[in-house]
């Protein structure tokens, strides 16, 4: 909302006072300099990274119905947030929308304090990522497939399958060029461990019978499911 429409809606409030029509304006008005203020608090505090990788989350945890997700909460001065599939814990809290106060928040800390991931795995780059995603929906649209709401997953040499964008913003937030993960019955199908000083990540892998039946993929490629 520029300056001219919020002095509209300043001056509308003040004849007519709160209507049904202006203070649904004026609740989206609040939410977005919300969202703005937020922004530039972070910025200015160098945690843009960390807060897109967030909001991402928290972004995706808001399409399902369980509100314990619907946002941020702190647990023993750490700021959680998590969607099911994934999840931040920053060591040092930053502006983000929190949790309704009547909500309890899940506990997710006991999954970063775990040590049994001990397998190190290299991690392509975001860039690295963004070209190989560029390159699968390309190929999709000239073989005349829709790319309209798919998902794309990349394949570690080790037999992980992950979810780029999930990867991505782990490695957004974190920084890292490596991860942790450990081999469960012969499978790598625990969680994905990312870990910096001052932000971790969890990542959960992709069942290989949900990738469409493509039970041999090629590793370091990225495949829409």
């Amino acid at each position: 909302m520029n300056k001219i429409e919020l002095k509209t809606l300043l001056e509308d409030i003040k004849k007519n006072g709160v209507t049904v029509s202006n203070s649904i304006v004026l609740s989206d008005t609040i939410s977005r300099l919300n969202d703005e203020i937020m922004a530039e608090n972070n910025k200015s505090a160098g945690k843009t990274d960390v807060a897109k990788s967030a909001n991402s989350i928290i972004k995706d945890a808001k399409r399902a119905y369980n509100k314990q997700l619907h946002g941020s909460w702190i647990a023993d001065g750490k700021q959680y947030v998590c969607d099911g599939c994934r999840a931040l814990e920053i060591l040092e809290p930053i502006e983000l929308e929190k949790i309704s106060d009547d909500v309890q928040p899940v506990d997710v800390k006991p999954f970063f304090d775990s040590t049994l991931n001990d397998e190190v795995i290299q991690l392509p780059s975001k860039k690295e990522l963004e070209n190989l995603i560029k390159q699968a929906k390309s190929e999709m649209k000239n073989n005349g497939y829709s790319i309209t709401g798919k998902k794309f997953a990349y394949k570690f040499e080790c037999g992980a399958i992950v979810n780029a964008k999930y990867l991505i913003d782990a490695i957004v937030a974190t920084g890292c060029n490596t991860c942790m993960i450990r081999k469960t019955n012969g499978k790598y199908i625990s969680p994905l461990m990312f870990r910096s000083d001052n932000v971790n990540a969890i990542v959960l892998p992709i069942n290989a019978k949900a990738c469409n039946g493509k039970l041999n993929l090629c590793d370091g490629k990225i495949y829409a499911l």
